[in-house]
């Protein structure tokens, strides 16, 4: 074996050096891809929860504001969507809703729920004649064909005095649920 020059490393001393880099950049990069995973999943769950949130905060405007809810109906029967009219009111022998202030015009509204995504419709008149989707509705949660999906259920109170609103917006692998019951107007308490 030769000797060594003063101030060079011999190929084991090279190896073992290089061998110890390799494990620390592995190392490195293991905590940066997990790193990665969390941000990524946590970008998700605030995602479901914005979704969810701003879902439960225009399903509660519509019934606060709502004279009159037509779906759901009976009452402890869950339905997939949300009916309801503004200014409107049903008069005992008259076949549609009146108006409430007849200086004001009837207007309607519906959120349900189509390919994953959360739809709300609104337009003149009570009932809203709509189709529930991307056509006339504004979404709410959800992405259509994407990864964010979301579910609704509504459910009138045994009395008819509130709707219960049970939503649901899942993204990706995270999912966030908001449940909110509102008081309906004195008007709106009474099914059509």
């Amino acid at each position: 074996m030769r000797p060594r020059a003063p101030g060079g490393f011999s190929l084991a001393e090279m190896v073992v050096a290089l061998g110890l880099s390799f494990l620390t950049l592995a190392a490195a990069a293991g905590l940066l891809a997990s790193t990665l995973r969390t941000q990524v999943a946590a970008r998700a769950s605030v995602a479901s929860q914005l979704g969810v949130d701003a879902a439960l905060g225009a399903v509660e405007r519509e019934l606060r504001q709502a004279t009159l809810v037509g779906r759901p109906l009976v009452a402890g029967v869950p339905s997939s969507a949300l009916e309801g009219c503004l200014n409107a009111a049903v008069a005992p022998g008259a076949p549609a809703p009146v108006p409430i202030d007849a200086s004001a015009s009837m207007s309607g509204f519906a959120v349900c729920a189509a390919d994953r995504v959360l739809w709300l419709h609104q337009g003149p008149g009570c009932p809203l004649a709509y189709s529930c989707g991307e056509g006339s509705g504004v979404a709410l949660a959800g992405v259509p064909g994407g990864a964010a999906e979301a579910e609704a259920s509504f459910t009138r109170a045994v009395a008819g005095q509130a709707i219960a609103a049970d939503l649901t917006v899942r993204c990706g692998a995270e999912s966030a649920r908001a449940f909110t019951t509102v008081a309906l107007a004195q008007a709106a308490a009474r099914p059509r």
